[in-house]
């Protein structure tokens, strides 16, 4: 156990690193200016960012403090993503995405071709992310906090192989996407049964008359037989059984404001053994103070049923960008069943990505 002037000594340590952010927050609110130039970004796109070949790069660096560590791990840093991308349209309405992530093993993370007959409807095959979850559909660069929420992480189907079907109906107004999958992510590669994984979203993004604003409501659905199958990244390890999953989230953003919200059910039937029924949801509210931060705050909860202990988080957030292609975001978390300052936990994410 920390002596209580260490204990004091760590916790100022973190109150000042977040209070010196706020303040680069002020200053650049009380000082606005032009944005600068970024010659080396336009050189880049230019030089790997064209329609038939594109290459990306994401790199994350994620710091880990608590004052007494209660989690998981212990204080310090780590790489989270050290990810290589590379995608184009090719002649014939043929395209390609290839992703790799060299922390994992194997490292390939997608690996899929598809075919655009039209804005209305295309087809997908190969790895990828089944449809399902808003959040889960946001690219690990673009999400609102360093981690995605509970409920997302340990419940949405994941990369899997398969094909899907997508497009847009109207002017844009509702889009799409209808899969079938082997369910058991890229597991060696081939389907570990003759069953699959079906999984589809359907989204509404109805015209606003302010065109800084932007609605979009989803429904997400998916169902699987499964034998052996991981969920979650291990929270359920070696299922068998059928799973069934219920989702819908709306995103809204209106001027500077953000307002977001998910919830997803599911249902995991084992064979045999009791069924367990687990909800989470999370809702962010956000702000804009400039072009380049941003103020969050998110409540995060979610009930595994019989499968462990309910978790409720109140997470803090500020996100701000330097440039196009680099981002810090500071979150300060604490457990609502664990409110002890000691136990807050820190997150600091630094990334490069384009």
């Amino acid at each position: 156990m920390l002596s209580k002037p260490k204990h004091l000594k760590k916790l100022i340590i973190i109150v000042m690193t977040l209070l010196l952010s706020f303040q680069t927050v002020e200053a650049r609110a009380a000082n606005p200016q032009d944005e600068e130039d970024e010659p080396l970004y336009e050189q880049l796109k230019n030089n790997f960012k064209k329609s038939y070949l594109s290459l990306g790069a994401l790199l994350q660096t994620v710091g880990d403090f608590q004052i007494d560590r209660s989690l998981l791990g212990n204080n310090g840093f780590n790489i989270s993503n050290f990810r290589m991308l590379v995608y184009g349209d090719l002649d014939k309405s043929f395209g390609y995405f290839l992703q790799t992530n060299f922390l994992k093993s194997p490292a390939i993370l997608d690996a899929k071709l598809y075919y655009q007959f039209s804005q209305s409807f295309a087809i997908d095959a190969g790895l990828f992310k089944a449809p399902f979850s808003a959040e889960f559909l946001t690219g690990a660069a673009n999400i609102d906090f360093v981690n995605r929420a509970q409920v997302v992480t340990l419940l949405a189907p994941g990369r899997q192989i398969g094909v899907q079907l997508r497009g847009w109906i109207g002017q844009k107004l509702i889009s799409y996407r209808v899969g079938l999958f082997n369910g058991n992510g890229f597991d060696g590669n081939n389907n570990d049964n003759n069953k699959f994984l079906y999984a589809g979203r359907l989204a509404f993004q109805p015209v606003l008359s302010d065109q800084a604003s932007r609605l979009e409501f989803g429904f997400n659905l998916a169902y699987s037989e499964d034998d052996n199958a991981t969920i979650g990244g291990g929270f359920v390890p070696g299922f068998n059984g059928e799973r069934v999953l219920i989702g819908g989230d709306t995103r809204w953003t209106l001027g500077k404001y953000l307002i977001s919200s998910e919830i997803i059910y599911g249902k995991l039937d084992p064979s045999p053994g009791p069924s367990s029924d687990m909800i989470g949801f999370h809702t962010t509210l956000g702000f804009m103070l400039n072009d380049k931060n941003q103020l969050l705050f998110r409540a995060d909860s979610f009930d595994p049923d019989r499968l462990g202990a309910d978790s409720h988080l109140i997470i803090f957030g500020y996100n701000y960008w330097p440039t196009q292609v680099t981002e810090v975001q500071v979150n300060y978390i604490i457990n609502t069943d664990d409110t002890d300052i000691d136990h807050h936990q820190v997150l600091i994410n630094a990334q490069v990505s384009f």
